[in-house]
């Protein structure tokens, strides 16, 4: 039995659950950010969340790397962005790596280690503690080694 979750709308927003939907230029809805944040980064404001494939963590700055191959710099960490983003959009893979679910290819397995593998052809490692949450987490893309 599926249950939904009640909604609300505030400030143009559309919140389901602890997401919050914001409609784009076509009129449709979009899944934007988790409401339980107090910063919003400016950043995201002045790009549309579905553009992004990742964030890279730099230091105490982070990368933000957009489908049409742009890559913009954020004065904000990773985990800023880990708390905004639901991870029903977004994964953490690493320390350094938050990746769009929709950008990951495949898994793959390489002298005992694993990586995830993006569209681009860019290989991630997945560290081993967190290769059975990942397992858990997106079980349709990760298959069982």
């Amino acid at each position: 039995m599926c249950k939904i979750s009640p909604f609300r709308v505030i400030d143009g927003c559309l919140f389901i659950g602890e997401l919050c939907y914001t409609k784009n230029n076509l009129g449709l809805m979009n899944p934007l950010i988790h409401r339980n944040t107090e910063v919003l980064p400016k950043i995201l404001k002045e790009i549309d969340v579905d553009e992004i494939n990742q964030f890279q963590a730099a230091s105490n700055y982070t990368f933000v790397l957009l489908k049409n191959g742009q890559k913009l710099l954020s004065g904000y960490s990773l985990g800023v962005f880990e708390k905004i983003f639901s991870q029903h959009i977004f994964l953490r893979i690493n320390r350094t790596n938050l990746v769009n679910k929709g950008y990951i290819s495949s898994i793959i397995e390489r002298d005992n280690s694993h990586y995830v593998r993006l569209q681009n052809n860019q290989e991630i490692l997945i560290p081993r503690r967190k290769k059975n949450t990942l397992l858990r987490t997106i079980p349709s893309i990760l298959k069982p080694f």
